[in-house]
């Protein structure tokens, strides 16, 4: 699977609390209690085979859908590269309602976390 990583973020694109707060504490989070790398497990900029979206046997709907791919990728040992990318401004309005997406990212997370220990 294909990350982006050293990402260049022009003017406009990403409000400050998303930039400095959101994305920076959920991708700790994630390397944290998953033990994986990636700088912004939560750009939404991903590429995959057909194979590994098999593997990773998603089924979140929601904004967690990230947090997912990251955790079953890491769970099922696929091989996770960081690409660099640029943001630029979107063209619409966003969808993201951010303390409510973020708790459902949290929530997903240490779903999977106290999971994976039961099954250990």
């Amino acid at each position: 699977m294909r990350y982006a990583v050293n990402v260049t973020i022009l003017p406009g694109t990403m409000p400050w609390p998303n930039k400095y707060i959101g994305d920076p504490i959920l991708s700790g989070m994630l390397r944290l209690l998953f033990g994986n790398s990636i700088s912004d497990s939560h750009c939404g900029m991903r590429s995959f085979t057909t194979e590994a979206y098999r593997q990773m046997d998603l089924k979140t709907t929601g904004m967690e859908f990230a947090s997912e791919m990251v955790i079953k990728a890491v769970q099922s040992e696929l091989k996770i590269l960081e690409i660099p990318i640029t943001y630029h401004p979107r063209g619409g309005e966003s969808k993201l309602n951010a303390i409510r997406d973020a708790m459902r990212h949290i929530r997903f997370m240490l779903k999977s976390k106290l999971s994976q220990r039961r099954d250990n």
